[in-house]
């Protein structure tokens, strides 16, 4: 059970002066000792059942009264710990040092409060009963019933219309601020002070660009789409900066293809983090790297015949400087396998080794 504090009411002590009266002649001698119980410990004796609790002096009155017999007394006041029985029918008399009251007084609460109802309704439930122990903030009591429950809608219904038209008011204030949607740099800006603005009317205030990366939009031939897949990597060459290579990569290829004269592209989205010296709106080229092989043996496409054939010029075939055919008969049809290529050139992995030579189809001419 939850421990109350309650004080000894006001307790004439008699006794206390008259022993005081016995040492000090004067009477401002025995107001000074009497002052100085505050903060004593007292024993306080519970009337009927005699049972005693240790106290503490909180304060003692500065006036003095005549108490029966002509004796002074003052009011003491003493606080005890109540161990949960006590109540303010009770009385008791109290002993500080070898000093006793006059008489008993009653309890008093440490602190009183009445509860009363700040809204009307149909008590459903009571949360505690006569002698109940309660925090600050516990739930005595709850009303309910139909009307509550409608008052409750109305009232729930009325803070959300509020909550909506502050988030209104909180909306309409932002806007008279206007922030950049996103980071990066002002790239155009249409405005000065003094400038009137009529909402979107007023068209495009300021032009931001995200410079973090650039992107290029590339069409995918339909007989290439097969080869692209998101994260290669891209060659891209402009002829603003000659001489530099940028790498990019292949970021999303759409499904959504567009087709002209029977023939179907697909866009692919290329980024570019580092980008040098490129700026948006460059032309540029770009070639995706479907397949990436080191030390590859390769011919010029144009030399592959029909079947994955070349012709391979034998001992007396060639001019002394090599450019022209002179003895046509001393050719040799070779197969071989082909790899990758770049449209330019194929690679080789079997048929041919590295120092031979080939012939290109337009050199079996002969001698002009």
């Amino acid at each position: 059970m939850e421990t109350q504090r309650l004080a000894v009411a006001v307790m004439h002590c008699e006794k206390c002066v008259a022993n005081v009266a016995r040492h000090y002649e004067e009477l401002s001698g025995v107001a000074a000792v009497a002052v100085d119980l505050a903060g004593q410990s007292a024993e306080v004796t519970i009337a009927g059942t005699m049972e005693t609790l240790p106290g503490t002096v909180e304060s003692v009155s500065s006036a003095e009264l005549v108490g029966p017999g002509g004796a002074l007394v003052r009011q003491v006041k003493i606080r005890i710990n109540n161990p949960g029985a006590l109540t303010a029918a009770d009385s008791a008399t109290a002993v500080v040092g070898d000093i006793a009251c006059a008489g008993s007084a009653s309890f008093e609460e440490a602190l009183r409060q009445t509860v009363v109802a700040q809204a009307s309704g149909e008590v459903t439930q009571v949360h505690v009963t006569a002698g109940s122990g309660v925090s600050a903030g516990s739930a005595l009591a709850t009303l309910g019933g139909a009307a509550v429950q409608s008052s409750l809608e109305d009232m729930s219904i009325a803070v959300e219309n509020a909550r909506l038209s502050l988030q209104r008011a909180q909306d309409a204030l932002e806007n008279y601020t206007i922030t950049a949607p996103i980071s990066g740099t002002v790239i155009e800006k249409n405005i000065k002070a003094g400038d009137n603005v009529n909402n979107i009317e007023s068209g495009a205030l300021a032009v931001i660009y995200d410079l973090s990366y650039l992107k290029l939009e590339m069409n995918i031939s339909e007989l290439d789409l097969s080869k692209i897949q998101e994260g290669q990597l891209v060659d891209i060459t402009a002829d603003a900066i000659p001489g530099e290579v940028f790498t990019g990569v292949v970021d999303r290829v759409s499904i959504n293809g567009t087709t002209t004269n029977g023939f179907t592209t697909y866009p692919a989205t290329i980024l570019l983090e580092d980008y040098g010296g490129l700026n948006p709106g460059m032309n540029v080229s770009a070639d995706i790297i479907v397949e990436r092989t080191e030390n590859a043996l390769s011919i010029p496409a144009a030399a592959v015949q029909r079947g994955d054939t070349v012709l391979v010029p034998l001992e007396g075939c060639l001019s002394p400087d090599g450019a022209s055919v002179l003895d046509p008969t001393k050719m040799e049809e070779r197969t071989v396998t082909l790899g990758g290529g770049d449209g330019e050139y194929v690679e080789i992995t079997s048929g041919l080794n590295e120092g031979d030579a080939v012939l290109v189809p337009l050199q079996v001419q002969g001698p002009a």
